[in-house]
């Protein structure tokens, strides 16, 4: 919305309705919401379809990066991942790059760690557990990862 001064007055509006109980305050508060719909429905058709589109990838891509950092402990795929997206997995792996910063592989990397840390410093759980937690088979490669990511092992965090 570019003018968002008149949307804001009608919300505030909307509100003190219900604060404020006056004579036909909910009649008046309906009227005010049908409103504020409208303002909304004018933008979205005013809104050019590129960007909108844009912003469907965007989000997309974010849903996923938050699903990464949900699951930490599963093996993803980038071809899992972009089908999740709708996207082809080059596609997806280039967008990713340029909506997060960092590639699919690192930002899964990173993620595992970071929940390392956490699982080490608050749960009471040892480096073993922790791997295994994380989905890592190999606990040497897991102390490695985690001193390049962290420049300590996870037996100096815990």
């Amino acid at each position: 919305m570019q003018d968002t001064f008149e949307f804001e007055h009608l919300l505030a509006r909307y509100v003190r309705l219900f604060l404020v109980k006056t004579f036909a305050a909910e009649e008046e508060a309906r009227l005010v919401l049908k409103q504020l719909i409208i303002h909304l429905l004018r933008n979205d058709l005013e809104e050019p379809v590129e960007r909108k589109a844009s912003n469907q990838l965007t989000e997309s891509i974010h849903e996923i990066a938050n699903y990464i950092r949900q699951h930490p402990g599963e093996s993803h795929r980038v071809d899992d991942l972009a089908a999740r997206a709708g996207l082809s997995p080059r596609y997806f792996s280039v967008k990713f790059k340029e909506l997060i910063g960092s590639s699919v592989q690192t930002y899964m990397i990173r993620t595992r760690i970071e929940r390392a840390q956490h699982l080490l410093l608050h749960a009471g759980m040892n480096v073993t557990e922790v791997a295994d937690a994380l989905g890592y088979r190999d606990i040497f490669f897991f102390s490695r990862q985690f001193k390049q990511y962290t420049g300590k092992s996870p037996s100096e965090i815990r």
